[in-house]
């Protein structure tokens, strides 16, 4: 009795896959290595030979066309489109990346439908007013437990 929408149908299909291929991209290729070498130490990479700045620009152009994507997604979905529209997203996105642990990819991915489950629960039982409230909680009791988050690693600093 769930109403779903092409646009929902594509999105719950997409993520997965883009957010895959994005992680296969970091891991798996030339560029993803330029990329954790730049994101690890910038000066030793560049000392390596890497360039930066060209890495640091295809970045950007990933992470917009990525954006773009799944806010025309969003945008389908939703009747009144306004700029603050994304504000409330926004919010949720930081959480999910403090939550799934800096540099996760995988752990951002599973955090976002653990999220969406805990919404859904949350309106489904309690009331919508609570959604915001919950997932605030959880960020909070996440961060109590393990302050890297749930898929972050703690970086030891070696003198």
């Amino acid at each position: 009795g769930v109403p779903l929408t092409n646009a929902a149908i594509l999105a719950l299909v997409s993520a997965p896959l883009l957010m895959g291929g994005l992680g296969l991209l970091v891991r798996r290729t030339a560029f993803g290595l330029r990329l954790r070498a730049v994101a690890g130490d910038g000066p030793s990479a560049e000392l390596a030979g890497v360039n930066s700045n060209s890495v640091a620009r295809s970045t950007v152009v990933i992470s917009a066309v990525l954006a773009a994507y799944a806010g025309a997604l969003y945008a389908s979905n939703i009747a009144n489109i306004t700029p603050l529209v994304g504000n409330q997203l926004m919010i949720k996105g930081i959480a999910l990346v403090i939550v799934g642990g800096m540099g996760s990819v995988g752990g951002a991915v599973l955090v976002s439908y653990a999220v969406g489950v805990l919404e859904a629960m949350t309106v489904g039982y309690v009331g919508s007013g609570w959604r915001d409230l919950a997932l605030m909680a959880a960020l909070l009791l996440v961060l109590a437990v393990r302050p890297n988050g749930l898929f972050g690693r703690v970086e030891v600093s070696r003198l």
